[in-house]
């Protein structure tokens, strides 16, 4: 079974619902370029671009996790996309080089060098 989240709602505020019932056209891509997986959706509801966290599980599994980045109104019906947080990755000045190194180390390097938080 899949389920999705979200945070929050315009006119709602912070709530944690499943919405999977008011979306369709769920769609997800990787992209070398910006370093992060996306996910498109339609849905009827207002969510907020930029403060709205997205959760795509299939079962108890967490598939995708990430923020609203974009957001286009149509008649009745807004699009969504929402990028892991890897997007963030990508948008910084920082430019480091690792070798031999597991992964969550380095992340946890980089993650420390930008002062990120992560919640």
């Amino acid at each position: 079974m899949w389920y999705l989240y979200t945070s929050y709602i315009v006119g709602k505020g912070y709530t944690t619902k499943e919405i999977i019932g008011q979306c369709n056209n769920l769609s997800w891509s990787n992209d070398v370029d910006t370093l992060a997986t996306s996910l498109s959706f339609d849905s009827i509801l207002d969510l907020a671009e930029g403060r709205s966290k997205i959760i795509l599980k299939q079962d108890k599994v967490i598939v995708f996790e990430g923020v609203i980045v974009s957001k286009t109104n149509k008649e009745n019906i807004h699009s969504y996309t929402a990028m892991d947080y890897a997007w963030y990755l990508n948008k910084n000045k920082y430019v480091m080089q690792f070798r031999n190194v597991y992964a969550k180390l380095l992340y946890n390097r980089y993650v420390k060098k930008l002062e990120l938080i992560i919640v």
